[in-house]
């Protein structure tokens, strides 16, 4: 369960997984009948949650989310513009939506400067037996350094509730659009990554933005 429950809780506020595969899905949703589309999409999405389930359980870096970013995001989008001009408007619909988000959620970040729940109660947790025999540690990579002072609001559940929204503009199926950011937040909430603060205000701003961003 915590493996399935890793995946919301983490992909949608790294690069590479929310531009990534987050794109393909988007354009896949928007053009049903791509096969082109579809097999990427589920190639990208076997690539994403291999080096997830890596970097998760500590046997890969976490640089390799990221540095793999705008390389992903530029082939996704010549994919999709080579598979049809609905597909390619939903993708750029996504990907301006969720770097928007993801800008203004970062000032806010280092604006307000607040603790992470991993930071804040670090000694606590490290004497509690079921966290630290949690083999997917979220928490562990950002309770140091810089990260560990950027918990308000969350980026993932930010990306969550743009994923959410832009899914449900383009498909007509609305629960996505609540489904997706509970999901990322109550992941963020449960592997100690953010307060509920957190993932409430990052939802709603991402919701906004995601409603706001005309494609």
């Amino acid at each position: 369960m915590e493996a399935l429950l890793s995946v919301p809780a983490s992909a949608f506020g790294v690069t590479t997984y929310s531009l990534g595969w987050g794109t393909l899905t988007v354009a896949a949703a928007a053009c049903r009948a791509s096969w082109l589309l579809v097999a990427v999409q589920c190639t990208a999405t076997i690539a994403a949650l291999t080096l997830h389930y890596a970097v998760l359980t500590r046997t890969a870096s976490r640089y390799w989310l990221t540095a793999a970013g705008p390389q992903i995001l530029l082939i996704n989008l010549a994919i999709t513009y080579l598979s049809s001009a609905g597909s390619l408007a939903a993708g750029a619909y996504y990907v301006t939506s969720w770097l928007t988000t993801q800008a203004i959620a970062h000032a806010i970040k280092l604006s307000t400067g607040r603790e992470r729940p991993c930071r804040r109660f670090g000694p606590r947790m490290a004497r509690d037996p079921l966290l630290t025999q949690r083999r997917f540690d979220l928490a562990g990579q950002l309770g140091v350094g810089d990260q560990a002072t950027l918990s308000f609001p969350s980026g993932d559940a930010a990306g969550g509730a743009v994923f959410g929204v832009v899914i449900a503009t383009v498909t007509g199926w609305t629960p996505a659009a609540v489904l997706m950011p509970v999901a990322a937040g109550f992941g963020r909430v449960y592997f100690h990554c953010h307060h509920v603060l957190d993932v409430c205000v990052g939802g709603v701003l991402g919701a906004i933005v995601g409603g706001f961003v005309d494609w």
